[in-house]
């Protein structure tokens, strides 16, 4: 897949949501990206094979957009 959305309940913790993205990774074409809609509360990633290209935050819900490395 070249773009994938996630939206996970709000009350998953941040080694939840990190495993989550690991697994869209897997599915993820090289350059492609994942918008991620989550708690404003988590503000850090740390993700081997995705990059945070961007952070919104919308009153009480953020969301971010991944990117992963690759040509497109």
């Amino acid at each position: 897949f070249h773009l994938i959305f996630l939206d996970p309940p709000f009350t998953i913790g941040l080694k939840e949501l990190q495993k989550v993205l690991e697994s869209a990774e897997s599915c993820l074409a090289p350059g492609g990206t994942v918008v991620v809609e989550h708690s404003p509360l988590i503000k850090e990633f740390s993700l081997q094979n995705l990059t945070v290209v961007d952070q919104r935050v919308y009153g009480d819900e953020a969301v971010s957009f991944f990117k992963r490395p690759g040509e497109r």
